[in-house]
């Protein structure tokens, strides 16, 4: 936090894809990495698993699994994520965002923070 601003960087760690899939040495930190990046690999979606834990983390004042991976490896199995912290509404834009399975999370973090976005418009509407 800075003042009243959230500030989000880790460009250490950021690379550009030519392809919805590639190889990726295993980086940052292992509570926020999708599953795809404990198994070596990244997509276009890694980084949307990680703003999901975060946005948890900040809106409901603890990550999303109980017990995240305390390193990289493939033996963590991720657990379904429990969102009882956030408000029932905006729990199926998470959950999606938090999909095993990176092809079933929002085609893009924009759009997902759209549709929270979205969500959020409808409670003060």
């Amino acid at each position: 936090m800075s003042g009243e601003t959230v500030k989000l960087s880790d460009f250490g760690l950021s690379n550009t894809l030519s392809s919805s899939q590639a190889s990726h040495r295993r980086a940052g930190t292992p509570a926020y990495a999708a599953p795809e990046i404990m198994a070596g690999q990244r997509t276009r979606w890694s980084d949307q698993f990680a703003l999901a834990v975060t946005y948890c983390e900040l809106r409901g004042g603890r990550r999303p699994f109980d017990s995240g991976p305390g390193r990289y490896g493939n033996e963590y199995v991720y657990p379904e994520p429990d969102l009882s912290m956030l408000p029932t509404d905006e729990r199926g834009a998470v959950a999606r965002a938090l999909s095993f399975n990176p092809w079933e999370r929002w085609k893009s973090c924009g759009e997902f923070m759209s549709q929270l976005n979205r969500i959020a418009g409808k409670k003060t509407a």
